[in-house]
């Protein structure tokens, strides 16, 4: 099927109305790509598609259990934590807010392993609950509707900017709760990743009304610069995952030798480097977004 372009139709990130382009349809919800920043979004859709992220998204979405996937991810976090206390220059006296810290796996390794101080802040009840037990600061609402008591160092995304709906909003109150030349840092999928380009829809990440936005290298840069943030960098986590294996690399040298020689594939993509990238920018001094 030939790319149909359609009007009326908004990017989520630049705002283009022209030329945007349906690239396929995913459980129902068409996506589309936008020629001038290349971000990747849904078609509108009504607020009752949203989903609400309460007991139902933490228990029996995730095999073995939520928590048990989120033991598994240690690793992930901990590659992470390092990639991040980089661009801290090695300092750990400094203060993160984790927007959308769930259970709060990534606070445990922030915390109890890095020796960082972090709070989270979670829209879901159940999950805030969970972090809370496990001793950490946990504000429980939507971040747009969060009062801030005071400026951070480092506001972190891990796994949850591309839940948002809004996300130049979401840019800009992260600009305001910053201090100056504070970091954003975002770790989201990379759907300009090799493994998005040969899978397509099967891309593991495509799955909304979860994920709302599918950003690209090319469009959260272009986001960021323009709600006053420059770029520090953009890292791809891999080699310290539960995903580096013999197996998953087995796997997907399997799936290249099928897409060489033109099958469609009928199953999601295996890991690969490059599929998760983490966005790292600096606050400019004193600009308002």
């Amino acid at each position: 099927m030939g790319l149909q372009v359609e009007g009326d139709i908004t990017c989520s990130v630049c705002l283009n109305t022209s030329g945007n382009t349906l690239l396929f349809d995913v459980n129902g919800y068409k996506v589309y790509e936008c020629p001038f920043c290349s971000h990747q979004f849904l078609s509108e859709y009504s607020k009752s598609q949203l989903p609400i992220y309460e007991d139902s998204y933490f228990k029996g979405r995730f095999e073995g259990g939520y928590e048990e996937t989120i033991e598994r991810r240690k690793n992930d976090f901990r590659e992470i934590a390092k990639i991040l206390l980089f661009y801290l220059n090695k300092t750990t006296n400094k203060t993160i807010l984790e927007v959308g810290c769930a259970s709060g796996g990534m606070l445990d390794v922030l915390k109890n392993e890095v020796g960082v101080n972090a709070e989270g802040l979670d829209i879901s009840k159940y999950s805030s609950e969970l972090a809370r037990k496990k001793g950490h600061t946990v504000y429980c609402t939507h971040f747009l509707d969060y009062k801030a008591h005071k400026q951070d160092d480092v506001v972190l995304f891990t796994d949850s900017f591309e839940h948002f709906r809004d996300v130049r909003v979401v840019v800009k109150k992260s600009y305001e709760i910053l201090k100056n030349e504070g970091l954003i840092a975002i770790v989201l999928p990379n759907h300009s990743s090799f493994s998005a380009t040969i899978y397509k829809e099967k891309f593991k990440d495509y799955v909304p009304p979860y994920h709302l936005n599918f950003f690209t290298m090319r469009s959260i840069c272009f986001l960021l610069r323009n709600y006053g943030f420059d770029i520090l960098a953009i890292e791809f986590p891999y080699f310290e995952s539960q995903w580096f294996n013999k197996e998953e690399l087995q796997k997907l040298g399997r799936d290249l030798i099928d897409y060489d020689m033109g099958k469609k594939f009928d199953h999601n993509q295996h890991a690969f480097w490059g599929n998760v990238m983490i966005a790292i920018a600096k606050k400019r001094k004193s600009e308002k977004p």
